[in-house]
């Protein structure tokens, strides 16, 4: 499957030349006064929902300040569509159009099937999967007239507390990452969309979030090149098409204080220079705490992003004096013309690649929110979790389970205070079964109760759900939980435990938890709900294998197939 990849990555890098002379692209140039030229290095932010004037504000700044690109946030379909065609209309060149989707455009957007997480993707034994996932994003994002989704995040997510990557990375595994990154870049760049390889150098070891500070990355350089910076070398061998820099301190490649987004070691030498990266690179946010912090001139942290090395300016706290700060180090003889030229030819080369240097069509809404919920994509969501949900725990094969077996089994949800879609399917298995629904933060004189009133039963089947992505919050996972679940666990009844949270959360249970089966389903999602209720009776296959390592109990890659009954 890699050397597929590999191949398909070169074809890929064959379509998306290196930045040359292209007749179309210096005609465009040569027709921009300086200001404009810096305002094509720009993506301003839109929500995809808001009043008219809201759009219009947005629209004024596009045709004043000739800005290269708009990415959409928080909002619907229709108000996505609505307002890039309205942008477009006003924009002198085309913009290019981008969207935060890391897993697919209904992180940003309501109304939209929602693909699994990353970490949840690291389980996934067969990338062909996560391929396919790509194309159908892609698909998306024609649709709605996108040209560039920053994803795959390829950052290694060796720190189990990272605030902010965790569950947005494939996992732990170098080679496991930039398999999956590869596989979701080239789905996606098949069907025309810009892939983005972030967070480069590598976000995955930090403690603090970089929209709120500036972490420090106190690794070696041998560390960050053997592990972090790996899947971005085989992202980039394998023809990746731009790449974001993260906002991160990092003494052992910039002695400096200041985020490696303004760092030339790390973006021109490093990444352009030493990896050889020829397509368009673009910065993190820069209106994040990671870059703001420094209290400078508005517009100096930007020109020292593109004196660094970086193409597009994301997200910049003011346009307007960033556009003219830029200007006038021009003019002033702190910077060459000749650089914002070289930064703005490759915007427009890659606006010329993806087809839109010289016009953008206009987006019909028409059957818009059918086209985005095409059947394949909720059949590829279920393939997806069929091949990531893992089964840790299996003792004297309990699993599948045998209804007839049973006289007497408990349904004991917990997190959700009504039957959810993970009860009501196992209920349609057992007609001899009791069901219990407990919230998160339930009363911890329950326990108690329901310890006693499940005692003499003949099967314990539980389930936690309506989780939390965030390590922080210890996943949605409560301690009453655990404690009920431990003790539960010590009664003469066996007990098949499934938990739609993140492997990590198996860290905060005894080591010693005697569970009968133990079932990791990631995410509290309907399909995985779904497919873990009908694989642990032997009607899905389940196949995953952790990406991470979840306790010294439950280390990288465990996991035992289960297969469904014939």
């Amino acid at each position: 499957m890699q050397k597929r990849y590999i191949l398909i990555g070169c074809f890929v890098a064959f379509l998306f030349p290196q930045i040359k002379a292209n007749p179309a692209v210096e005609q465009v140039l040569q027709s921009l006064t300086l200001e404009e030229k810096i305002g094509q290095l720009i993506t301003i932010r839109s929500d995809a929902q808001g009043s008219p004037a809201y759009f219009q504000r947005i629209a004024e700044k596009i045709r004043r300040h000739n800005i290269g690109g708009v990415c959409f946030f928080r909002g619907t379909p229709h108000g996505l569509v609505h307002a890039n065609n309205l942008f477009q209309s006003v924009s002198r060149i085309p913009l290019m159009i981008s969207i935060d989707g890391e897993w697919g455009v209904s992180m940003r957007l309501d109304s939209v099937p929602r693909f699994p997480r990353k970490q949840t993707l690291g389980a996934v034994q067969n990338d062909h999967l996560i391929f396919e996932m790509g194309q159908l994003i892609g698909e998306q994002c024609n649709r709605l007239g996108i040209h560039v989704n920053f994803a795959p995040v390829v950052d290694v997510n060796s720190n189990p507390q990272n605030p902010v990557i965790n569950t947005r990375a494939f996992g732990e595994c170098r080679v496991n990452v930039a398999n999956k990154g590869i596989a979701y870049m080239l789905g996606m760049q098949s069907r025309g969309v810009m892939a983005s390889a972030k967070h480069f150098p590598g976000h995955g070891d930090t403690y603090l979030d970089s929209h709120y500070a500036l972490p420090t990355i106190t690794h070696s350089f041998e560390r960050i090149d053997s592990i972090d910076l790996f899947p971005f070398k085989m992202l980039i061998r394998n023809g990746v098409q731009s790449v974001m820099v993260a906002h991160l301190n990092i003494p052992a490649m910039d002695g400096s204080r200041y985020p490696s987004t303004v760092s030339k070691a790390i973006v021109d030498t490093l990444l352009r220079r030493q990896l050889g990266f020829e397509g368009l690179i673009f910065t993190d946010g820069l209106e994040m705490v990671g870059f703001t912090k420094f209290g400078l001139p508005d517009g100096e942290m930007e020109l020292r992003a593109l004196i660094a090395g970086n193409d597009v300016l994301l997200l910049p706290m003011n346009t307007e004096r960033t556009i003219r700060h830029i200007a006038n180090a021009v003019r002033s003889g702190r910077i060459s013309e000749d650089l914002i030229d070289d930064r703005a030819r490759r915007v427009l080369q890659a606006k010329y690649d993806l087809g839109i240097l010289h016009s953008a069509p206009a987006i019909s809404t028409k059957n818009l929110i059918q086209d985005l919920n095409d059947p394949r994509f909720t059949d590829l969501i279920k393939r997806i979790y069929a091949d990531a949900i893992t089964v840790l725990e299996n003792e004297n094969n309990i699993l599948p389970i045998n209804p007839e077996k049973y006289k007497r089994v408990a349904n004991i949800n917990i997190g959700n205070t009504n039957p959810n879609l993970f009860q009501r399917l196992v209920s349609g298995y057992i007609s001899n079964g009791t069901t219990l629904n407990l919230a998160h933060n339930f009363e911890e004189r329950r326990i108690n109760s329901v310890v006693q009133q499940f005692s003499d039963y003949d099967l314990l089947i539980v389930s936690i759900t309506n989780t939390s992505m965030h390590a922080a919050r210890n996943y949605g996972v409560t301690q009453q939980a655990i404690r009920l679940i431990e003790r539960l666990s010590a009664l003469d009844v066996p007990m098949v435990l499934t938990i739609f949270a993140s492997p990590y959360v198996l860290s905060s249970f005894p080591q010693n938890l005697s569970v009968e089966g133990l079932i990791i389903g990631y995410q509290y999602q309907q399909e995985a709900m779904e497919v873990a209720a009908h694989g642990i009776f032997g009607n899905s296959d389940l196949r995953g294998r952790l990406p991470v390592t979840a306790s010294e109990r439950y280390p990288l890659f465990s996991g035992m197939p289960l297969k469904k009954k014939n």
